[in-house]
């Protein structure tokens, strides 16, 4: 059954359209994923620049080896879509 529209019924299409929408409302996101740790499944940057956004004392105390903290970019991304 096929509704005429090509790539009607692809993923990356629903995909494309929600992160269009979603870079329309605001949210950021990295079309070709630069940044992202795939070993930790998220961004590492955007966790420092929340945690320093929402909790800079804690950051700024003491750091041992086993845990660095990173500077930020300072852009939060709020979400992450690749179309590739």
């Amino acid at each position: 059954m096929s509704s005429g529209v090509a790539g009607a019924h692809l993923e990356s299409v629903l995909e494309t359209e929600i992160c269009e929408h979603l870079a329309a409302n605001g949210w950021l996101y990295s079309p070709t994923d630069a940044g992202y740790d795939k070993a930790r499944a998220m961004f590492p940057d955007d966790i420092f620049t929340w945690l320093q956004e929402t909790q800079p004392a804690e950051l700024s105390g003491p750091r041992s080896s086993s845990r660095p903290c990173r500077p930020s970019s300072g852009r939060r991304r709020k979400t992450s879509c690749s179309t590739g």
